[in-house]
């Protein structure tokens, strides 16, 4: 039987301690100052991806950068999902906070707070992870008991998930995610309590992301640079534990990386630091995706390989009549008829699309006859429907009526879309300026179809904006403004000869 990872969608604290050198300190010290850099944290999601629920939920943070106001917590804590975060400090109350950053590979969020008071978290950056038997202690508000501190050692550490992860049998339950798993000799913050071992008859099983992954990922915060890790257009075999990475598959864009399979990689980054698994690899190549660097060995030759590669993203996506869509962000989806890759995340309960008996996972194809080509495309053709029109929806079913994919057609009313990303829910006025420029700028000719599709968007958006007195209203709107009017003057310029292409 598969055995699962537990998440906690309540958090834990943080701590802030430095011990003197060479001497142990007394577990009270190590707690009651960790309760100086703990934070509870509070999310509410109303539009949901896959991974995370609809709903209000508690949680936990710790301080970094007391100056900066960074918190750092778990991805799930907060949701990867549009939410609104609030932190309170320990007799405070709670403040909306903003996400900073989510990682999309491992479980980890950086907050921006307006925190007032208490201190940074001493975290155990520059040393190694500790070894099995180290005693640890993980602090935070279990099943709503604040400031709850538990004790116990370093178990060992795994890359079973593909992740490395140390674990540890100081128990972690609902509430300590996101919290600091603490070295009980020196008061530093060694990992991030994550997850548990999901099974009856497991006795703490408990899982954290070692603290070296965050102090990385602040780094490149504060230098300015994207930690992102890579979106690598490759699949890995699972090798089960050998300390090795092997490409079992390339994608259609692997060529321009220059990897192919059975290619194994034993160095990654600027200085080719070797890689003994996935998790030594992405965090090798972040903040270094524009010239990444891998060696690699090939038919039992060693090359060295320079490639631009794309970052991994956090979700984005569009809720429609109760639909939340959205990539699926897998590495294959190039494999699936035509490179569908937009699903169905949700289906509200007594939406349109629940009438329409539209479910999770099926794969949109058309809209109204049109063939959807990026979630960005799909969010303007939405948008050019008529609130209450009949909208006609083709996807793809997964295992329907004895084939893998069933081709569907289903009917609902239009309702206004809403464009989504980590930080909320909007109308996408942005997204969709900066989607008609890639289309103008992706060719020198643009079809008929595509050019009325084109004009009707550009002149529906600079209608919005003109409705407002932009005197009074932001920067980025009248910025907005500004953009559709050159973006409408480029489309309507020049020879039109060399604009119009064939449908």
């Amino acid at each position: 039987m598969v055995k699962e990872l537990q998440r906690f969608s309540v958090g834990t604290v943080a701590l802030v301690f430095v011990a003197a050198a060479h001497a142990d300190v007394l577990p009270e010290e190590v707690f009651e100052h960790a309760s100086d850099y703990t934070v509870r944290v509070k999310t509410r999601i109303e539009h949901a991806f896959g991974g995370d629920t609809v709903g209000s939920f508690g949680g936990t943070g710790f301080i970094v950068d007391v100056d900066r106001g960074w918190v750092v917590t778990n991805r799930h804590v907060v949701g990867e999902s549009p939410s609104e975060v609030k932190v309170a400090r320990r007799g405070g109350v709670f403040e909306a906070a903003t996400k900073l950053y989510v990682d999309p590979y491992i479980d980890i969020a950086i907050l921006q707070t307006n925190i007032d008071g208490g201190k940074s978290a001493a975290l155990n950056c520059g040393n190694a992870a500790p070894g099995t038997g180290h005693p640890v202690g993980a602090y935070g508000h279990p099943w709503g008991f604040a400031y709850t501190g538990t004790q116990g050692v370093i178990s060992g550490q795994t890359t079973k998930w593909e992740r490395l992860m140390l674990q540890t049998d100081a128990p972690i339950n609902a509430g300590n995610s996101g919290g600091p798993l603490i070295s009980m000799r020196t008061g530093a913050i060694v990992g991030v309590n994550t997850s548990k071992y999901n099974d009856t008859h497991s006795e703490n099983t408990n899982f954290a992301i070692p603290i070296a992954d965050v102090c990385q990922i602040l780094a490149l915060l504060k230098q300015g640079k994207d930690p992102a890790p890579p979106k690598l257009p490759v699949a890995f075999f699972n090798l089960e534990e050998q300390d090795a990475v092997v490409i079992a598959r390339q994608f259609d864009d692997a060529a321009s990386v220059g990897l192919q399979a059975y290619d194994k990689i034993v160095a990654a980054g600027p200085d080719l630091k070797p890689v003994k698994h996935k998790h030594d690899l992405m965090n090798a190549l972040r903040g270094n995706l524009d010239d990444a660097q891998l060696k690699v060995v090939r038919g039992g030759q060693e090359l060295t390989i320079t490639a631009s590669i794309p970052p991994m993203r956090i979700r984005r996506g569009v809720e429609f009549a109760g639909i939340v869509m959205a990539p699926f962000n897998y590495k294959d989806d190039s494999i699936t008829p035509a490179g569908h890759d937009i699903g169905v995340f949700s289906v509200a309960a007594g939406s349109p699309a629940s009438d329409a008996d539209l479910k999770m996972f099926d794969l949109i194809y058309k809209v109204n006859g049109q063939q959807v080509e990026s979630l960005e495309h799909l969010f303007v053709v939405l948008n050019d429907l008529e609130d209450g029109a009949t909208v006609k929806l083709e996807f793809l079913r997964v295992f329907e009526d004895m084939h893998y994919f069933g081709y569907i057609q289903r009917e609902l009313r239009s309702e206004p879309a809403v464009w989504l990303d980590s930080n909320g829910a909007s109308s996408g006025t942005g997204i969709q300026l900066s989607w008609i420029a890639s289309e103008i700028e992706q060719a020198p000719i643009i079809s008929t179809r595509k050019y009325l599709m084109l004009t009707v968007a550009l002149e529906r958006l600079l209608s919005e904006l003109e409705s407002a007195d932009l005197r009074l209203e932001s920067e980025e709107q009248q910025r907005q403004h500004d953009l559709a009017l050159a973006l409408s003057k480029k489309l309507n310029g020049g020879n039109l000869a060399t604009i119009f292409g064939s449908d």
